[in-house]
Formats: C-alpha cells, sequence, structure tokens
C-alpha cells in the first residue's frame, strides 16, 4: 500500500514501474507491505521450492509479494492487488525497505520511479533479478541476518 500518489506506467528498462506524482521528502514512509496477510515460514517455502525446482501458486504469493520478517518469516498477502507489486528492483533504489516498510532516504521528485534493492526483502535462495536503472542482472545473494543488519543501520542513519 502506496502512502502517496503513484502511477502505473512503462518502466524505461523493466517493463512496468511504481512513479511518483508528488514529491516525496526525505524520511517519509512511503510504502507499507503488509495488506491482508498471513505469515509463513521460510523453510516452507525453501522446502517447497528447492524440491520442485520450480513455484507453485503458494510459492508465487511469497516470491512476489513475501515480505520477509526478522525471524526468518515471511508475511504473505492472501491475494495481491497492490501497486507495490510494481516496485521494480535497483542497485541504487529510491526507497529503503526495511522490515516491510519502505521509507524515502533522501528527497524524492515526483515523476521518479519508486524501486527498492530486492535483496532486503527476498530469500537467499533468490533468482537473478535485473537492475531497473542499468538493466543489468543482479546475483549476488545475501544472508538474511546481513540484510536485516544493513537496513537498520541505513534507517537508524537515515532517522537521526
Amino acid at each position: 500500500m502506496f502512502l502517496y500518489k503513484v502511477k502505473i506506467k512503462k518502466s524505461k528498462t523493466l517493463g512496468v514501474g511504481a512513479f511518483t506524482t508528488e514529491d516525496i521528502p526525505r524520511g517519509a514512509l512511503v510504502a507499507i507491505f503488509v495488506n491482508n496477510v498471513e505469515i509463513i515460514p521460510e523453510s516452507i517455502f525453501n522446502k517447497s521450492w528447492l524440491k520442485k525446482g520450480k513455484l507453485s501458486a503458494f510459492d508465487k504469493r511469497v516470491r512476489r509479494g513475501g515480505v520477509r520478517l526478522a525471524n526468518n518469516s515471511f508475511l504473505v498477502p492472501r491475494n495481491r492487488e497492490d501497486q507495490t507489486d510494481n516496485i521494480n528492483h535497483s542497485n541504487s533504489p529510491t526507497l529503503l525497505y526495511h522490515c516491510g516498510l519502505a521509507f524515502a532516504p533522501r528527497d524524492i521528485k515526483r515523476s521518479e520511479e519508486l524501486t527498492c534493492d530486492y535483496r532486503f526483502f527476498d530469500t537467499e535462495y533468490s533468482e537473478n533479478f535485473t537492475d531497473a536503472g542499468t538493466g543489468k542482472p543482479l546475483s549476488k545473494k545475501t544472508i538474511p541476518k546481513d540484510q536485516l543488519k544493513q537496513t537498520t543501520k541505513a534507517l537508524l542513519r537515515l532517522l537521526d
């Protein structure tokens, strides 16, 4: 759920993306990724995905809109009719994702694409993603504990 007005339109490099239609100030809470959800342990997702080698309908819900919690669980949407689905990955994101919330780490100008670094809310068994800014693939996998440390430090700097 976005807390600012956005427009879904063609992205320069990745199909469609979410673009702000208003200026967003540094430090603002921009999006919340928890709406009509259930909590799923990561072990259920990983066993299912790694064993089959393809995604079931359940796994697709985790991959498409699952938000990692600090305790190796995901908040997973029961259904997914949310514009936050259109937030693309970027190695230089316009949003700072932390535990289900997306903040503006800097002033974001009207019409900028809203992006997140998917490595901060994805499972460590992530597929390759494409960077919205460069169009280049991202293949580096990260560890959930390290992700949480990194986003916590960034959020503390933002709030200072």
